[in-house]
């Protein structure tokens, strides 16, 4: 009797066992369908990629009479497609360096201001005195993130979004669709010197032009650390720059009409950064540090953005060398 009411223990034990491995099969199963509905859901939900008419600009640069290569192999896309512009001028926003500041409100100026000059024969850039109406905006903050312990000298961000005719007054064309938008927010420490500061300014507004990767060649002024001397804006720079923009992307296109309007929430689930999906934060710190795990979040506008305009922000991030 003893050794049969052991048998009979045991079985039940293998019984339990193989019912718990079948449920959690099934939990599997079922969650990893929901979230690759989720996952298509919304990727329905934004416009098909399409190239952009090049700006003159970038049409009129002479990539084989520039013939020195370039980096586009470096430059990852965001979940939307490349970070290109398709409205000019596009507008940057140079705000004042906070009270208490050792540089002068003046030299902190014209130090950003020469980096934005730089830019200009190769894309078309204005200045604006209103942050709310800034594609690009650059703040005298010291980085929003680090690397350990070490210090971020500049960081450049982007945020995704969709807006509606009357919230984006920047639309190149009229449509009752709201268009997938991006904008930019750089942050420079601001206790560097004048040249570094500018080089800073250069380099950085290159990410927020679309150069979202760096070059391994330390002549580029998008080279992934800073030098004794600053490069200046070179051929393989444009190089790059322009087959950014001979690409397609889901930016700059209105959104299609079967979005919901009243949706409040949707996360999309955590995943692994792969080498074709950026970080939305590039930035200069000291030592080269790993890439951290990402989220793909989109949730309802936050009180900066107009209602109605649904947000999509990738919370990635590269670490970067200075």
């Amino acid at each position: 009797m003893p050794i049969a009411r052991r048998r009979k223990n045991d079985f039940s034990g293998k019984t339990w066992k193989r019912f718990l491995t079948v449920f959690f099969a099934v939990v599997a199963i079922a969650l990893t369908i929901s979230a690759g509905k989720i996952s298509s859901q919304t990727s329905s939900t934004l416009p098909p990629a399409q190239a952009h008419p090049l700006p003159q600009t970038l049409a009129r640069w002479d990539a084989v009479q520039n013939a020195q290569g370039d980096y586009f192999d470096q430059i990852k896309p965001s979940r939307a497609g490349f970070l290109i512009w398709s409205h000019w001028p596009i507008r940057v926003y140079i705000a004042p360096p906070p009270q208490g500041a050792l540089i002068k409100p003046e030299a902190w100026h014209n130090a950003i201001l020469q980096g934005v000059k730089d830019w200009q024969p190769y894309l078309p850039l204005s200045l604006t005195s209103s942050p709310t109406e800034a594609d690009i905006a650059i703040s005298a903050n010291p980085p929003q993130q680090r690397s350990g312990a070490r210090v971020r000298s500049a960081e450049t961000r982007f945020e995704l979004y969709a807006s509606g005719d009357r919230s984006a007054p920047f639309r190149s064309a009229p449509s009752d669709r709201p268009t997938l938008a991006h904008r930019i927010s750089i942050y420079i420490r601001p206790n560097q010197t004048i040249q570094y500061l500018s080089a800073a300014a250069r380099h950085e507004l290159g990410h927020g032009l679309g150069i979202w990767g760096h070059s391994q060649n330390p002549t580029d002024v998008m080279y992934f650390a800073q030098v004794r001397n600053p490069p200046v804006i070179s051929a393989r720079d444009i190089n790059t720059l322009k087959r950014i923009y001979q690409q397609p992307t889901q930016l700059g296109w209105p959104i299609p009409v079967d979005r919901p309007e009243k949706s409040s929430s949707l996360t999309v689930e955590s995943q692994k950064r792969q080498a074709s999906a950026p970080s939305n934060a590039l930035g200069f710190d000291i030592f080269l540090g790993q890439a951290q795990s990402a989220r793909l979040q989109t949730d309802v506008a936050d009180a900066k953005i107009p209602p109605k305009i649904m947000k999509l922000s990738e919370t990635r991030r590269i670490v970067n060398a200075t």
